[in-house]
């Protein structure tokens, strides 16, 4: 990298046949930093291989120099690869723009499984306006995964009417996401949480589920 031609030699490297050569081209633009190199790597997102793109998010994510021009790539890059849209969150997650909790709400309520759960877990960490609201609803969706992701930060969250939202996952399709909001239920262990158990229990026809749901309220009865 200390070499006059460097730049040249990854500008050369970046047109290789091999994609793992293009990874690495980007890897040398990213530590050798500026604006060029910035302007470089943020044409790479357009690259036919998803292994390059995420490479080059990662590089724009660390790149401080042309950062506008990092910033602009990152906002306006567009991908349905799942692989490929968890690395865009991790990318807008480190912008401080309004633009990019957009863009992550966008991706929370509409990407790809993993993508949606990395980008509520994105707007969570940065305490984002629209987290709760998104998460109030997604303890009702129908992925299950996704579902459990919302309960958990409901739950972590500890918010005066986290039980009552996720009370309301009692009666989600699957069994897995019902145990686990009777998990965080017995947890919070207020009146609301006992009698959204209580009444789910006349209903329930899982094993597990019904003996997260007895065990908790049992537990509930002997502490008060």
């Amino acid at each position: 990298l200390g070499a006059r031609d460097a730049l040249d030699r990854l500008r050369q490297a970046l047109w290789s046949d091999e994609p793992s050569t293009r990874v690495y081209a980007i890897a040398g633009l990213s530590r050798m930093g500026g604006q060029v190199a910035a302007e470089l790597t943020a044409l790479t997102l357009r690259d036919e291989s998803t292994e390059v793109q995420v490479a080059a998010l990662e590089a724009l994510t660390v790149m401080r120099e042309g950062e506008e021009n990092a910033k602009s790539a990152i906002l306006e890059f567009i991908s349905t690869d799942n692989d490929v849209l968890c690395a865009l969150t991790r990318a807008l997650s480190a912008l401080s723009d309004p633009r990019a909790l957009e863009r992550l709400t966008q991706l929370a309520q509409s990407g790809p499984r993993e993508a949606r759960i990395a980008a509520l877990s994105a707007l969570v960490a940065q305490g984002a306006a629209p987290v709760h609201e998104l998460l109030r609803a997604a303890v009702r969706d129908e992925d299950p995964e996704v579902a459990k992701e919302a309960i958990a930060q409901l739950g972590g969250a500890a918010e005066a009417d986290a039980a009552r939202h996720i009370a309301g996952a009692l009666t989600h399709a699957a069994a897995e996401v019902r145990r686990l909001a009777a998990a965080w239920l017995a947890r919070i262990g207020d009146r609301a949480s006992a009698e959204a158990m209580f009444d789910r229990l006349a209903h329930e026809h899982d094993p597990l589920v019904r003996t997260v749901i007895v065990e908790a309220l049992e537990a509930l009865r002997e502490v008060r």
